[in-house]
């Protein structure tokens, strides 16, 4: 049981230290916590690979540099690690085509991860996409 315990344990950490990487913008460190196959998935989009993954999160930290996070609850059972979170911002940069616009963006969001041989492998993201458009003053139809 304390085997079980003390992975659970170490992947919640895993979840928490790449929101720390990536609030340093340090995004080459996911290498230690991804698998370079893993997959990625929103509302808006999915990516296959860690590079990829790279990417879009150096495009969203471009976008809005100053994003803050606030966990809510993390739980973790068998191979899995769920995080309730807040996050605000400020839209700095361009990002998926919408240009600047200098609005502040916040809400919540759900992520869900799932570990293999104690790196993620599959990282899925829900937020309510359209209170982040309205945020942005975007009209989501023309995206």
């Amino acid at each position: 049981m304390a085997d079980s315990t003390q992975q659970l344990e170490a992947n919640k950490n895993a979840v928490e230290t790449t929101f720390e990487v990536m609030a340093s913008h340090d995004f080459d460190a996911l290498d230690d916590l991804m698998d370079e196959d893993m997959t990625f998935s929103d509302p808006l989009m999915e990516i296959e690979g860690l590079d990829d993954y790279k990417d879009l999160m150096r495009g969203r930290h471009s976008a809005l540099p100053d994003t803050d996070h606030t966990f809510h609850k993390i739980v973790a059972e068998d191979d899995v690690v769920v995080v309730h979170f807040s996050y605000q911002g400020t839209h700095e940069g361009e990002y998926q085509g919408i240009e600047p616009t200098g609005n502040e963006v916040e809400g919540t969001a759900v992520m869900i991860d799932r570990f293999k041989d104690g790196k993620i492998v599959e990282r899925t993201e829900e937020f309510d996409t359209l209170s982040w458009f309205q945020q942005l003053g975007v009209d989501p139809s023309e995206i």
